[in-house]
């Protein structure tokens, strides 16, 4: 039979057991506590501890518009986030209601009285709504049909980008892979782009991408500005024939007598 194992050892293997126990309650605690930090620290970002309106402009009005559809909807997702954070349910759902102006109000009414009860009333619902009712359902494929005739014609790449990209958002294909971004964006450049970029190295993401093809059509560009200045230059120096300086003055073409 194995000797039992002496008391002092006994001890010392509790103490180390409790030791550890401490340890790993103390990490607890403290990535229990950063969590909670950072938590915190993203709440501040966003909320508006005081009344509601304050840290953001009034919301637009809303009229029922499609065409100023998405832009309202995205003030007002902001708008509730920020300085509606904290708030009711049911105060978000006044208070977007509020914003609607003639056709908008009018033909949301019945579902708005439908809806509008505390225990049924909801911000995200409503905005869910009023995106439903006033969505054009062409507007995607009008998008892509504009964006695949898209091109950038001698106009700078921001100018086209800028105007592909809003296509792109309202055909649905922000969530793209960068991949299919990139083989989207390459068939609005000029061909005197897409030269110059032969031998451009390839990026990885798509926002190095653009800022690659940006600063090409940059460089493009100087250089087309700049070549037209040095072609006249150059020719303004040229010396001229004796004979076109003395044209019409019956002499011959040379300065010998």
């Amino acid at each position: 039979m194995p000797k039992e194992l002496p008391p002092w050892f006994v001890q010392y293997i509790q103490d180390q057991q409790n030791q550890l126990k401490n340890v790993q309650e103390k990490e607890r605690l403290r990535i229990t506590n950063e969590q909670k930090k950072a938590e915190e620290a993203r709440s501040r970002m966003v909320r508006n501890d005081n009344k509601p309106g304050k840290s953001l402009p009034p919301l637009l009005e809303y009229y029922g518009d499609s065409d100023k559809l998405e832009a309202w909807l995205q003030q007002a997702r902001a708008k509730i986030e920020v300085d509606f954070y904290g708030c009711t349910e049911y105060v978000k759902f006044w208070a977007l209601n509020g914003s609607l102006r003639g056709k908008a109000l009018r033909r949301m009414e019945a579902w708005v009285r439908e809806q509008a009860k505390p225990e049924l009333a909801n911000g995200n619902h409503f905005l869910d709504r009023v995106e439903f009712v006033f969505r054009d359902p062409q507007a995607k494929e009008r998008a892509q049909r504009k964006m695949e005739g898209l091109r950038q014609g001698t106009r700078p790449f921001l100018e086209a980008f800028i105007e592909w990209q809003a296509l792109l958002m309202e055909s649905g294909g922000g969530s793209w892979p960068d991949d299919a971004k990139k083989v989207s964006l390459d068939r609005i450049l000029s061909d005197e782009l897409v030269k110059m970029m032969i031998t451009v190295p390839s990026q990885p993401d798509f926002e190095s991408y653009c800022s690659i093809i940006k600063e090409t059509d940059d460089r493009l560009r100087a250089y087309k500005a700049r070549t037209p200045r040095a072609k006249n230059h150059a020719n303004s120096g040229t010396p001229q024939t004796y004979w076109k300086q003395h044209a019409g003055t019956g002499q011959a073409g040379t300065n010998n007598e």
